[in-house]
């Protein structure tokens, strides 16, 4: 075997672009060696998900988000492609619901519940949306205004009654 210069820097040239190759996909969250598998889940709005965004089952990553198409012949409806660890098993009663982290970043938490039929891979999850950090400050704010408009009345009366005297 010729073992010039040429040679040498073709074999590192091919080994450096596999490395780059692998690299980056890995930097994209695809892990090679591992089972997964496919299922998907349908969402009106997708709140700024993003390909690589973790799925999660009680706040352990067991998967990511692979693809995400939009579905003009449902409504402009969004399909979004999930890889979860083979070893997770699925059932009917599953859930998918997309949550926010409080700087933006998206993920999807699975709610997995009692596994009686269990999905094969390619099956689609029933799909919810979270609620809000805002939605969940107006439910608690709601209660505590409304009183403090009620205080500021039964005040304000008070207030009128010791000036006229």
């Amino acid at each position: 075997m010729v073992k010039n210069k040429e040679f040498k820097v073709g074999v590192f040239a091919v080994l450096t672009l596999v490395a780059l190759y692998y690299g980056f996909y890995f930097l994209k969250g695809i892990d090679f060696f591992s089972n997964t598998r496919k299922y998907f889940v349908v969402y009106d709005n997708v709140n700024t998900l993003a390909v690589s965004n973790p799925v999660k089952v009680n706040g352990f990553a067991v998967g990511r988000v692979s693809d995400i198409r939009i579905l003009p012949e449902k409504n402009h409806r969004v399909l979004v492609q999930i890889d979860i660890d083979s070893k997770i098993q699925l059932g009917d009663s599953t859930k998918a619901i997309l949550d926010s982290e409080l700087l933006g970043g998206n993920f999807i938490v699975l709610s997995i519940g009692d596994v009686k039929n269990p999905k094969k891979p390619g099956d689609t999850i029933h799909a919810e949306l979270a609620k809000g950090m805002f939605e969940l400050l107006k439910n608690t704010a709601e209660p505590v205004a409304s009183n403090l408009q009620t205080t500021l009345g039964k005040f304000n009366i008070v207030i009128d009654n010791l000036s006229r005297n």
